[in-house]
């Protein structure tokens, strides 16, 4: 019996604990600082500055708004604190740039400036430096020598040319000596067969030879070409041109 009238007693004090309302959670700053700023406006209204320019530095103290920036300013100016006003009003134009607010702290710190006989020195009148027009002297030079022509066979274009002519010459050369060779050998053949193959094998390197001095002398024409027309800037194309009955040789360009 005891055991279930005290388990009926912690069951009453836990239903009291629980229906006991939570304690109120503590105010926001910015209610703080709200709360302030209504007491710093009851105090002026009162005409108690002092007291409301402490209420005021509470607040922002506890929200740091700009606006408690030029209530702080408006007070101390009021209260003949100018130093002090003019470095809030500063702050504040910071803080506030381009709004009413900072134009009429600009006006509170003009006011207080001239309360404690602050001047602003106008900026000397800087005359500009005038340069007198002078006209630039122009010195002709003489134009640059003509380049000193260099001798025709050092051109490598033109020797590289004239080297493959030669070579070509030399080789068509060689080539149609042995075709007569093959002539004269076909003459004292043994067979017919012998006879016609030295005839046939000296009609090709005859073609050969041809073609042979024909690319020579072409070269050798495009060398001299060449030399000839390097100095004045010319240009000039040699080629080897096919025809019905061989090859001949044409050069374009001026001379």
């Amino acid at each position: 019996m005891r055991v279930s009238l005290t388990l009926a007693a912690l069951c009453a004090l836990g239903g009291a604990a629980i229906a006991q309302p939570a304690p109120p959670a503590p105010p926001t700053p910015a209610a703080q600082a709200n709360a302030l700023a209504n007491s710093a406006a009851a105090h002026y209204k009162k005409g108690e500055r002092l007291e409301a320019l402490q209420d005021m530095r509470s607040a922002y103290a506890v929200d740091p708004r700009p606006d408690f920036i030029y209530g702080i300013a408006r007070l101390e100016a009021e209260l003949n604190d100018c130093d002090g006003a003019i470095a809030h009003y500063k702050r504040y134009i910071t803080d506030s740039p381009g709004t009413q607010g900072a134009v009429d702290a600009q006006a509170g710190i003009a006011a207080c400036e001239a309360k404690l006989g602050i001047t602003h020195e106008a900026a000397p009148d800087v005359k500009p430096d005038v340069t007198p027009d002078v006209k630039p002297t122009i010195v002709r030079q003489p134009p640059p020598p003509p380049p000193r022509a260099k001798p025709f066979y050092t051109d490598p274009l033109g020797d590289g040319l004239a080297v493959g002519g030669l070579a070509g010459g030399v080789a068509g050369l060689v080539l149609y000596l042995g075709a007569r060779s093959d002539i004269d050998k076909s003459e004292t053949a043994a067979t017919l067969q012998a006879h016609l193959d030295l005839v046939d094998k000296a009609e090709q390197k005859r073609t050969y030879a041809v073609v042979a001095g024909a690319v020579g002398g072409a070269l050798v024409v495009g060398a001299v070409v060449r030399w000839a027309t390097r100095s004045k800037g010319e240009r000039a194309t040699v080629a080897l041109v096919p025809t019905g009955d061989g090859w001949s040789f044409a050069a374009l360009g001026r001379f």
